[in-house]
């Protein structure tokens, strides 16, 4: 189980996100942004509001990393707080996000 996604297998980039509240799986891998990743892998402009608590290595972001590939950039924790904010919006880049606070629960939405 992943905040973002479950097996990475093909990607290069994971760009502008971020990842809410606590990611929970009975069994299996999980992490704030995967559980097990078969490939390396880049994190730009990320952030999480708080460690999964299965993923004890890669600061919390993948359980598993297989073949000793690799994950470079870093995921930013931030408080609930912080997350709830028209910054952090911004931060992700207004072009794809948008802040309300009356909308998704204070945190910042995609824009559709």
């Amino acid at each position: 189980a992943g905040g973002i996604m479950g097996y990475i297998d093909h990607i290069s980039t994971l760009k502008n996100c971020y990842i809410a509240g606590k990611i929970y799986s009975n069994s299996g891998y999980s992490g704030a942004i995967a559980g097990q990743s078969n490939t390396t892998f880049v994190l730009d402009n990320c952030y999480a509001e708080q460690k999964c608590s299965n993923a004890t290595s890669n600061n919390g972001i993948v359980q598993r990393i297989v073949d000793g590939k690799a994950i470079t950039g870093t995921l930013t924790y931030k408080t609930q707080e912080e997350m709830k904010s028209e910054s952090l919006a911004t931060g992700l880049g207004t072009e794809n996000w948008k802040y309300d606070a009356n909308q998704n629960s204070g945190y910042p939405s995609l824009k559709w």
